[in-house]
């Protein structure tokens, strides 16, 4: 299904895994991209309050939807919420209750009012298809089900504030990886793809048109080739750096400012 251009022989022996948080991770810093996908260097990630946020609604709505019907209740919900809460990456207990709350909150505002319903096929999964010998497509489905008019639907819920334009989401790269992780799974694209906004309860739909993937399509291919024919990795350094990239210590970056 790929046809890529002439490159990457400096990576020509390694596996590279393209999944959304990995062409983001390239499109950010190229030297972090090679630290964590290429060369693999075994480093603990930067713990943060909004990363916590994020894995604790994400693994709570998980359980939650494979519930039987009857017990998907407010109720219900706060206790797994309780039970997959994730301290890790709080400066102190007045923020982590802060942040407890908001999940609270926009959980509580997501039950009273859904708009994902219908009947499950996966939830929290990652699927990974092989393209070739060195490219490994990957991606972690939050919401793979029927919805109530029996279409195919796949959604990804959004714990952050910032929602995406129409435009922006139908060339969002994440859209044909999570279509074509499908179709190589089931035998089957999907023909609604959703962001599922949790703080106002929205939900963001697109259908899945020829033109929108092969749009989508080429896109990726287009990133893909860029990281196989990037030869040097640059690094892209900012202020923030210290406090988010867990090879800080190891890049080229830190010891300029050091020296």
């Amino acid at each position: 299904m790929f046809i890529l251009t002439n490159g990457g022989e400096n990576i020509a022996n390694s596996k590279i895994y393209i999944s959304y948080t990995s062409i983001s991770t390239f499109r950010t810093c190229k030297r972090k991209f090679k630290f964590k996908y290429i060369d693999r260097v075994s480093a603990a990630p930067v713990k943060s309050p909004f990363l916590s946020l994020g894995v604790s609604v994400h693994n709570t709505l998980a359980e939650f939807n494979m519930l039987p019907k009857e017990w998907q209740t407010a109720d219900s919900l706060m206790q797994l919420l309780k039970r997959h809460w994730v301290s890790d990456g709080y400066k102190n207990s007045k923020i982590e209750e802060n942040f407890l709350k908001r999940a609270q909150n926009m959980l509580l505002n997501y039950c009273s009012e859904r708009r994902d319903m219908g009947n499950i096929i996966l939830c929290e999964e990652f699927l990974k298809q092989d393209i070739n010998k060195n490219l490994i497509l990957l991606g972690k489905i939050d919401k793979l089900y029927l919805n109530e008019n029996g279409i195919l639907e796949v959604l990804d819920y959004k714990a952050g504030y910032t929602a995406l334009s129409k435009e922006e989401f139908e060339n969002n790269i994440q859209l044909p990886i999570y279509a074509l992780l499908t179709k190589y799974r089931f035998n089957k694209l999907p023909k609604v793809i959703s962001y599922y906004y949790l703080v106002p309860n929205q939900k963001i739909s697109i259908e899945l048109t020829k033109t929108i993937l092969e749009n989508g399509i080429y896109n990726l291919k287009k990133v893909i080739n860029e990281i196989l024919s990037e030869k040097d990795f640059p690094y892209n350094s900012s202020n923030n750096c210290k406090n988010s990239c867990e090879y800080y210590n190891l890049c080229e970056a830190f010891n300029v400012k050091a020296n």
